[in-house]
């Protein structure tokens, strides 16, 4: 019985790395039919022993999930190329949310980031610019459906923008002041995390955009702030420090522009497949067998937005040309974001509760 029961946790275990909270469109079928063959397999070598009920029924039950399973993965792959994208595109409009889920849900709006919900924002009218594309070529209640998704996420955006923006206009000039330098010190925090002593390659340069453009929108707050009375300096001394930063980083803008332009496709490739290698390390580092309680969720973030920017990047060069290398690379990147991103949510139930 024991064994049976070892056998079942084992084909769940399976079930749950490659199947579940994934998109089915991306999953192999066959798999799963393997999987319920070995569960019948294991019925049939336990015919006539005295087996627990619960094991044999965990078992049965396995095996109409998995068959179950595999039927909705064939219809969605065997469906029109239309239906096919729009599960893709939907697939997307969920690793961005999750992005938000990570970095805005349930926190103050005074230590939030305004550059990263410009990115999503971006994220998601490229998904709707696709979906339109789509939905002019033939009705598709698949595709409807994502459209109806990338809009509520497109106007939470918007929405949430403004109200963190107000924020930093409203209030009196000690709160703004304070809070426009801690939005300029988080954008030099994620030069470090995102761009310092890493490859240029690799980087996503509309991450960087994103980063000066917000910084460009600090300093026109703090100028406006120096213009109401700035006896100390302090603003004038941020804005100083911000216009430097800015400079350096439109000047490294125009240096991964160039390395991207100078190196070859196949470069390209490598470098993001060695930077999304040296995050897969990064978290058996941090979390591989670690205590949930203690292990730090920061760092998990950081680890699904890099591996985010280069999912990206890898789909972005899957639509200029068919490259085996890159096309693993990617599905490997997009599981094992999709894995991480449980486990942060998992980390964040266990750490609330503690």
């Amino acid at each position: 019985m024991a064994q049976l029961a070892r056998y079942a946790e084992q084909l769940d275990h399976q079930y749950q790395t490659h199947f579940a909270g994934h998109p089915r469109f991306s999953r192999d079928p066959s798999l799963l039919r393997r999987m319920a063959a070995q569960a019948r397999q294991y019925l049939t070598e336990a015919s006539g022993k005295e087996i627990g009920s619960d094991s044999k029924a965990r078992l049965t039950k396995q095996i109409e999930l998995y068959e179950t399973e595999a039927k909705s993965i064939d219809e969605i792959q065997s469906s029109s190329s239309e239906d096919f994208l729009g599960h893709e595109y939907r697939s997307w409009l969920d690793l961005i949310f999750a992005r938000y889920r990570r970095n805005f849900a349930a926190r103050s709006r005074s230590d939030r980031p305004l550059n990263l919900l410009a990115g999503l924002q971006g994220e998601v009218a490229v998904v709707i610019d696709q979906l339109q594309k789509l939905s002019a070529r033939v009705p598709s209640s698949v595709v409807d459906e994502a459209m109806k998704v990338a809009h509520a996420h497109r106007d939470l955006f918007i929405t949430e923008f403004e109200a963190i923006a107000v924020l930093r206009r409203d209030g009196d000039t000690n709160q703004r002041t304070s809070l426009l330098a801690n939005d300029a010190n988080r954008l030099f925090g994620d030069w470090t995390n995102f761009f310092a002593s890493k490859a240029r390659l690799s980087r996503r340069m509309s991450r960087l955009g994103d980063m000066i453009t917000q910084l460009v929108w600090v300093d026109e707050q703090m100028a406006i702030l120096e213009s109401e009375g700035d006896p100390e300096g302090l603003n004038r001394k941020n804005r100083t420090i911000c216009k430097q930063r800015m400079e350096f980083y439109q000047g490294e803008l125009e240096q991964i522009r160039e390395a991207r332009g100078q190196a070859s496709f196949d470069d390209i490739v490598l470098a993001l497949g060695e930077a999304a290698n040296a995050m897969f390390a990064n978290y058996r580092e941090s979390f591989a067998g670690k205590d949930r309680k203690t292990v730090p969720l920061d760092t998990l973030n950081l680890i699904c937005e890099e591996l985010h920017d280069l999912a990206v990047q890898m789909n972005e060069l899957d639509l200029v040309r068919s490259n085996d290398a890159n096309q693993q690379n990617l599905a490997t990147v997009l599981d094992q974001l999709r894995l991480f991103q449980r486990e942060y949510d998992s980390i964040r139930k266990v750490q609330e509760a503690s």
